[in-house]
């Protein structure tokens, strides 16, 4: 009861536009919400919480500033590097990350809820707990090169992806219902490989940091290693789907 009454806080905490929400985890038994930008919020979340498990057994840190972001940031981008370099030497990009800003914000909104999921697996199912937002990134290009005016403005969209077949199937119900791909094919079998080198790298370059287990600093480097993972999802269905960067030039020649 009150794992339930604790995912529905965080749920709910992750609904309010101005809270950036990081799940639930446990540090030296105890309740650890990593919470940036809630000074105005502040006693609302207070005592929202310890209504559920009282003061005693919960520890809230408020960040404004993170600490350590250049580390995280240079994290990031070392491992977007060298996933771009994996996928594009399995044929799946072209030596680049094919992005929309509208998909990296929409991860946004959906990342808390993602992360309410995936953290329960690492240590049983560590590939899947990060492999599987890449497969939300090929969903989302998908319903974006579709029907965007449709999806855009969902607020539940995580929910299209996982409620069909749970998060545990999420990979299938994606691959077969919004790519169109049949489980039996070669092209499933292909990307579903991608997917998993992918989520196998990242998970090996995660344990080469060298960070404490379930420290603060553990999650946040896991959390941009899933952005990291929705990011090379959409890039591989974009690249799928036919989208690719042009240059264009420019004629500087013209009347005022």
């Amino acid at each position: 009861m009150l794992a339930f009454q604790l995912h529905q806080l965080a749920l709910l905490i992750s609904s309010l536009k101005r809270v950036e929400v990081y799940p639930l985890f446990f540090v030296q038994q105890r309740f650890v919400i990593q919470l940036k930008n809630v000074i105005p919020l502040r006693n609302f979340i207070l005592n929202c919480i310890t209504r559920i498990v009282g003061v005693n057994t919960l520890f809230i840190r408020l960040i404004e500033v993170m600490e350590n972001i250049e580390y995280f940031d240079k994290y990031e981008e070392r491992l977007t590097e060298l996933l771009v370099q994996q996928c594009t030497a399995l044929g799946m990009m072209n030596g680049q990350l094919l992005a929309a800003e509208e998909l990296d914000d929409k991860w946004k909104e959906m990342a808390p809820e993602y992360m309410v999921n995936a953290v329960p697996q690492i240590q049983e199912y560590p590939t899947v707990s990060v492999a599987w937002a890449g497969y939300i990134g090929l969903g989302i290009a998908a319903l974006w090169d579709k029907d965007w005016e449709k999806y855009k403005d969902n607020s539940a969209l995580y929910k299209v992806f996982v409620e069909p077949r749970g998060f545990d199937c999420m990979d299938e119900y994606i691959m077969e219902e919004l790519l169109g791909i049949g489980l039996e094919s070669n092209e499933y079998a292909e990307i579903e490989s991608v997917m998993r080198s992918c989520g196998k790298t990242a998970i090996s370059m995660i344990r080469k940091e060298n960070i404490e287990p379930q420290s603060p600093d553990a999650f946040y480097v896991f959390a941009r290693s899933v952005k990291v993972l929705f990011k090379v999802g959409v890039s591989i269905a974009l690249k799928r789907l036919g989208y690719k960067y042009q240059k264009v030039t420019v004629d500087k020649k013209f009347d005022c």
